[in-house]
């Protein structure tokens, strides 16, 4: 219950108060003073125990107070008698319905028209069987406000709980948000690393090659090489580009064999290094995501291996021969790490996408009696049969 809803209800039990005390001051006219000061003090306990104080129902100085009450709502039947000074029990009835359970907000609703019938018998003398036509009808009307009291405690309970239920959701939400965010920022970081240090690395081999072509005065061969490392750097803009306007999107290749063709042959031309490849022919049905990685899974493999192996020969090859999987692996013959082999930042990112597609990533030296790495990629496929249309 908010601020403006405690007010309503407070200031609607006051109003009924002082009017219940004003009634029996006009209509009790031997103890008019008694009775209507009873409702009053009624009324100031009222206001110190909710406004003033604000104490739990659940403490025992509560209770006691409420019980004081009960008694003050008694006397003042019992002097008065009537329907108005059931007041002072309607206010304790609605009060207890909205805010105590229902185990014992209904005992209490009993108990309080218990009190009006033996007040109302005190007050008339322990009446004939006339007056029991007030009385017994009397019991329609405290059930009816236990009820409108109960079900307003449910309504507001089951709004709270909506409420809160609305605020984990936002919460979620915004949790869904920041983690999409932090995955597209993650993306774009791979995506640039992939693709911009795939080729400023080949550029870079290409101008070191021009270098040593212009050192033996083979200045025709070093004008090739400075406008093949023009040619990377061009592309590493329009990787960035394209990287930065396509963020969420991931488009596959209208032939992958072809694109990772192109790059084995780019790097070989730019950098002046042997490269041998085979694949396996024809590929099966990959999705958009499988060829990406495939493709940077090459990239990120020839790139370790000129900045950080110094190799002069890699060996690729795709194979289907395993049911179910696609396999590529590169080899090189650059430098051996056999102990504390880690990944970099870049082969994190294949090692954490081929893991989504349910694939695996291993980054490991060759045999004892060979140089190199290999880093080999495995990913599930579905078989081609010749009797499944492609």
């Amino acid at each position: 219950m908010n601020r403006r809803q405690r007010i309503f209800m407070y200031t609607i039990q006051f109003i009924a108060i002082i009017a219940a005390g004003l009634f029996v001051y006009m209509e009790s006219p031997d103890e008019r003073w008694l009775a209507a000061g009873l409702c009053w003090v009624f009324g100031i306990i009222q206001v110190t125990r909710l406004v003033l104080l604000s104490i739990p129902l659940a403490r025992f100085s509560s209770v006691m107070v409420i019980s004081l009450q009960f008694i003050i709502a008694w006397v003042v039947q019992a002097i008065a008698g009537g329907f108005v000074p059931q007041t002072l029990f309607f206010v304790l009835i609605a009060e207890l319905g909205y805010r105590a359970p229902r185990r014992f907000s209904f005992p209490f609703m009993l108990l309080c028209f218990g009190g009006f019938a033996s007040a109302t018998a005190f007050h008339e003398g322990f009446p004939a069987p006339a007056a029991l036509t007030f009385v017994l009808p009397r019991f329609i009307e405290y059930v009816l406000f236990w009820g409108f009291s109960y079900l307003a405690q449910r309504s507001t309970l089951q709004r709270n709980e909506l409420q809160r239920a609305y605020d984990r959701l936002r919460l979620y939400h915004r949790e869904m948000e920041d983690k999409s965010i932090m995955q597209e920022r993650l993306k774009l970081s791979r995506d640039i690393h992939d693709s911009a240090g795939h080729y400023l690395t080949t550029s870079m081999m290409a101008l070191e090659t021009a270098k040593r072509l212009l050192e033996k005065g083979e200045v025709e061969k070093a004008r090739a090489q400075l406008q093949t490392s023009k040619h990377q750097v061009q592309e590493t803009m329009k990787e960035i580009r394209k990287t930065a306007h396509s963020m969420a999107h991931t488009d596959g290749f209208i032939d992958l064999s072809a694109a990772l063709e192109t790059l084995l042959v780019s790097t070989r031309d730019t950098s002046d290094v042997r490269i041998e490849w085979q694949f396996d022919e024809p590929l099966p049905p990959l999705r958009a995501e499988q060829e990406m990685l495939l493709y940077r899974m090459l990239q990120e493999g020839l790139t370790n291996g000129l900045r950080h192996g110094g190799c002069t020969f890699f060996s690729y090859t795709l194979s289907t021969q395993v049911p179910g999987q696609l396999i590529a692996r590169l080899e090189d013959n650059g430098r051996t790490v056999t102990k504390n082999v880690s990944y970099g930042f870049g082969l994190r990112g294949l090692s954490a996408r081929a893991e989504e597609l349910g694939g695996l990533l291993r980054f490991e030296a060759l045999a004892e009696d060979r140089n190199g790495m290999a880093l080999e990629l495995r990913l599930p496929v579905k078989d081609r049969s010749p009797y499944t249309p492609s």
